[in-house]
Formats: structure tokens, sequence, C-alpha cells
């Protein structure tokens, strides 16, 4: 809403008189900027419902500015927004005025968090979620300032929390095999199956239907990703890359998904009309899909059975890591992954196994050392 012209009264004191809910009302001040000010500050009190006194909590502050930014984010990053300020912004800081907030107390924050996390469970923060909370921060008191609400963002002169360094894990061909005789007989075990043979991520694994599973060819076209918010629910978005890929699949995954269309069409058959009626591969005995948190809960509880100290989402690195390993070519994996290049995939998903060491020396023996022996031996 653009500033109405600010006149000036016959008393040196200034006003404008702009229209609100279809009314007129006149705003007046010592100086033009106190007027802009005023306005800005009733604009914000009228498109937020939230009453703005000289001044306001950063509690209040933060759910309103919430509140207008909701239409203009993603709802996975509207749920992320609204948990850091709920369980670690506004119970540690959040009765303090907005106006009167400082970088030390910004700073004290973090180091609460860092201790002692969220009121609700007590357990310290890693680096990266305070870096979470601070971009939020950030964003609000740059708002903030551009409403004339506070002169300057205190978030500024403050150093971004460093990011935790990823470290992948993954576990090698016995392990899997472990891992996979536990599962067998599981409602889970199509997409356990699945994520190592494909080394999708698990919102893929959730998002696959069956119509992206080319029997015939041996591929699956993975183009779609399901995530979760307490606010929206089940969301099914594009894949990260925002482009579908092709990944070819092993003849023992196709034969356990054709094992799997049986199974739910006996699981069908039984349970009648309490059976979820969806195309969705992974999906639980009633036909009900999986979320990628279900899903996590009961692939990681059957990989700690199986004594392996990964995750679902180290299952992705083991694929990447394995296909190294047995030399296939990087730009297929990469393709096969869905990585934007290959240097982040080697950076970050190579695992490199003792065996795989070994074998730089072994290339060495075997090339060089062997030869120079058979050729010393010819005299």
């Amino acid at each position: 809403m653009p500033i109405p012209k600010i006149h000036r009264r016959a008393n040196g004191t200034y006003y404008c008189s702009p229209y609100f809910g279809g009314k007129r009302m006149s705003i007046y001040g010592k100086t033009p900027e106190e007027v802009e000010k005023k306005y800005i500050k009733l604009c914000y009190e009228y498109g937020t419902g939230v009453r703005v006194s000289e001044k306001i909590t950063l509690a209040d502050y933060m759910r309103s500015w919430l509140s207008i930014r909701k239409d203009t984010i993603a709802p996975y990053t509207y749920t992320g927004y609204k948990n850091n300020i709920e369980n670690h912004i506004v119970p540690y800081i959040g009765n303090l005025f907005l106006q009167d907030i400082k970088a030390e107390q910004i700073k004290s924050l973090y180091n609460k968090l860092r201790k002692e996390g969220s009121k609700k469970d007590n357990k310290g923060l890693s680096g990266t979620s305070i870096l979470y909370v601070h971009r939020v921060l950030n964003m609000a008191f740059k708002d903030a300032v551009n409403s004339n609400l506070i002169p300057r963002n205190p978030v500024s002169t403050i150093k971004a929390p460093a990011r935790n360094n990823y470290k992948p894990q993954a576990t090698d061909e016995e392990g899997l095999k472990r891992f996979l005789d536990i599962i067998k007989g599981e409602e889970y075990e199509v997409a356990a199956h699945l994520a190592i043979a494909l080394g999708a991520r698990r919102g893929e694994l959730c998002g696959l239907q069956w119509d992206d599973i080319d029997f015939e060819k041996k591929l699956a076209i993975i183009r779609r990703a399901i995530s979760q918010t307490s606010e929206a629910g089940i969301i099914v978005k594009t894949v990260k890359s925002g482009k579908e890929r092709i990944a070819p699949i092993p003849d023992g995954t196709l034969r356990l998904l054709s094992s799997e269309i049986n199974r739910q069409k006996v699981n069908r058959e039984i349970m009648g009309a309490a059976y979820h009626e969806n195309s969705y591969i992974c999906v639980h005995r009633d036909g009900k899909p999986f979320t990628p948190y279900s899903l996590s809960i009961s692939i990681n509880h059957a990989i700690k059975k199986a004594g392996i100290t990964i995750t679902l989402k180290d299952l992705r690195t083991t694929y990447v890591s394995l296909q190294y390993k047995y030399g296939s070519d990087s730009k297929a994996i990469m393709g096969a992954v869905g990585h934007a290049s290959e240097k982040f995939e080697r950076d970050r998903y190579q695992y490199v196994y003792d065996s795989m060491k070994k074998q730089l020396a072994d290339n060495i023996d075997k090339n060089i050392y062997e030869s120079e022996s058979d050729e010393k031996g010819k005299f």
C-alpha cells in the first residue's frame, strides 16, 4: 500500500488521510517521518490483525510475521519456521520487546539452544538447527526494519552459526544381507529393497507408483516425492531436482515387486472396503501409503536390529559407494540418483571401504611390481 500524501498543518504539524476498511482516517505527527511511521504501523495492524503499540513483544511479532509469510512459502518450509518460532525462539526471548532486542541477546539465545535445546526435550541443538533459527530471525528482523518497526536488524551483525558437517555412512554387502534377512515378510520389505536397488531418497520411495515401473525394460521412473507436515498433511511434489530420472532395476528387485503385486491383491480381497485404494508401491498391509517418517522409523529399527550403524538415508550412500566399488560409470551413477554434479557425488557420498583402500595398493602391485618381476624372470 503506497504512502498517501502528507500535508503540513497551519500549526506546523503534519497529517495524512488514508482509507482503512473503506473508512477515512487522519494520522497526525510533529514531522512527516512520524506520520509515515504511524501510517506503516496502522497498515501492519490492519493487514495482520495484531495491535502494534509503541512496543510489541517478539512473540507477537514473530507469529504475525509468519501469518503474513504463510502464503508465499512452501507448506514444509512454513512448518519448519513455525517449529523454530514456537519451540526455539518464543520460549527463551518471546517476552522481550521487539524494539529492545540487541545482538548480545540473540547470541545468548544461540548459546542456550546449543546447551539446552528446546524447552520441550532439553536436548542441545546442532549447529545446523541453530543456523535455521538464525535464518528465520534474520528474515523476520529484516521485514521489521522495512516496516519501520525497528531502526536496524540486530541479527545482521552476528556471524551465522556453522552448519554441522554431514558425515555419510555406508555398510558393505554382508551388512546388507543381514538386514534383508531380518526384514523378510515385513510390510516395508519392498521399500527397503528399492532403497538399496535405486539409491532413492525416502520421499521418492514413498512417491513411487506402479506405473513408474517398466517391468519389460527393467527401469524405474522417479518423478515425484512425498513429504509430510503437521499443517498441510501429506504433500506430493516433484523430485528435488525438478526433473524426473530413470534408474535401472535389478532382476532380484523386479521379482520382489512381482510378488508385492500379488501380496497387495490378497490384502485387498481380505480387507475389502477397509483397504486403502491407491497406486503406490510402498504401502502398509491395509494399503495405506508409507510416509517418509513412518518408513524411516520402520527401516531404521530393522537396521539397528541387524547390528549396522547406518540409517535409511545411508542406504542411498551405500548404493553410490557400492557402485563405485564395482567400477560403475560415474555419470551413470549420477543420473540414477539425481546428483547435480559428479564432484558433489564423490565429495559427499562416496564411502571409502577398506577393501577399496587396499585395492589402490593392489593395483600398483599388479601392474608395476608383478610385471617387473615377470620381466626379470625372463633373464
